[in-house]
């Protein structure tokens, strides 16, 4: 394995729905516009362009790489915070759902000696939590053998 090394990536692709929801509901308003100005239709397509917009922003302003090992030992998260990796606790994952439907990518939660650490929109999650809690058992069993 090559450090710096990436465990977690935010899932691409997301963002472009919402804002195409955000156009969605600008075209609608703009057809709406063209027929009657007064139509209480206004109200339902500003719901779409901003929720489309909020949700779309929130998705850009996630990291990209919100768990980086950095080498055999450390974990660095965003904003340059490093952890030892023997001291995660444990890592919850959720997938995203939706109508029946369960998502590959959602939600990791770390949690440490030092806190909790929330990352949304992390792609496999599921794999990624396996990942992290596979990579710790194996430094805690070294420390258990020396």
């Amino acid at each position: 394995m090559e450090y710096p090394y990436v465990l977690a990536r935010k899932k691409t692709g997301l963002e472009f729905i919402y804002f195409a929801v955000a156009l969605m509901g600008i075209a609608a308003c703009v057809l709406i516009a063209g027929r009657d100005p007064r139509a209480p239709y206004f109200i339902i397509t500003g719901m779409f362009i901003v929720i489309g917009l909020a949700l779309g922003i929130m998705i850009v302003s996630a990291p990209k790489t919100p768990v980086v090992m950095v080498n055999p030992y450390e974990l660095e998260l965003p904003g340059g915070k490093v952890i030892p990796l023997a001291q995660v606790s444990f890592v919850q994952y959720k997938r995203a759902y939706a109508r029946g439907i369960s998502y590959r990518w959602g939600t990791i939660t770390l949690i440490t000696a030092q806190g909790e650490f929330t990352f949304r929109y992390v792609d496999n999650c599921e794999y990624v939590a396996q990942q992290i809690m596979g990579l710790r058992d194996q430094i805690r069993q070294g420390m258990n053998m020396q």
